[in-house]
């Protein structure tokens, strides 16, 4: 009776889910969000925003264009469970560290 209380776990059997930004350049975010997509332990992704940045110009940039803009990308990753969650968690930080795109975990307490 033990081993079926252990499947019906509610740490494998509930759904989970994490916001993040992505941001960095334009072809690491599209390339860490199609790696992402490819994740067979991902269910869904919904995008939540997707901005380029418009900042005014502050009279230091004498009208120079901003040499360090940068993308950004928000969105929500639904995975199966929270064993799924946290193997996930884990290859998206080393495929950020690939593309050089830096990940923000939106939903950590």
């Amino acid at each position: 009776m033990e081993s079926s209380a252990r499947q019906s776990s509610p740490r494998t059997a509930v759904p989970q889910s994490m916001s993040i930004r992505l941001t960095g350049e334009e072809t690491g975010v599209s390339a860490l969000m199609a790696a992402i997509r490819g994740l067979p332990e991902v269910d869904g992704i919904v995008e939540l925003s997707l901005d380029a940045p418009s900042r005014p110009d502050d009279s230091s940039s004498a009208g120079l264009p901003d040499d360090t803009a940068s993308d950004y990308q928000e969105m929500r990753v639904h995975v199966p469970s929270s064993v799924a969650y946290d193997y996930v968690h884990g290859r998206i930080e080393t495929l950020a560290a690939t593309t050089g795109v830096v990940v923000e975990w939106l939903d950590l307490e």
